[in-house]
């Protein structure tokens, strides 16, 4: 059995319910709605967060976008759906803002990170 896709996500799911219908999906992402942040909110989030030893995420600024970057990967575009709370495009993944650093929601998990400078 072979699924293909056009998502960075994985759809193991998928062909193990077509072999056995018993197998359950996952359901689809939900769905976020963006909206426009003031500049000095997003100023406040630039930074590198610790979430384990040998994994940072760098966050950046260019305008009134965020972008991050983990690391040993590529640098994408996060959209705002409120003041603290954005989503990533190319994966089902969120981040929630803290005064003290950031949460990462990824595969059902809340990882959460330090602000290091």
């Amino acid at each position: 059995m072979v699924v293909l896709s056009n998502l960075n996500s994985s759809v193991d799911d998928i062909g193990f319910h077509l072999l056995d219908e018993t197998f359950p999906l996952r359901p689809p992402p939900q769905q976020h709605t963006e909206v426009a942040v003031d500049s000095l909110v997003l100023a406040r989030y630039v930074g590198e967060y610790e979430l384990a030893p040998a994994f940072h995420i760098t966050v950046t600024r260019v305008g009134a976008h965020l972008f991050l970057q983990a690391t040993a990967q590529p640098r994408f575009p996060v959209f705002a759906e409120s003041d603290s709370m954005f989503f990533l495009k190319v994966v089902d993944a969120q981040l929630t803002f803290r005064p003290d650093g950031l949460v990462l929601h990824q595969n059902g998990q809340q990882i959460p990170g330090r602000k290091l400078h």
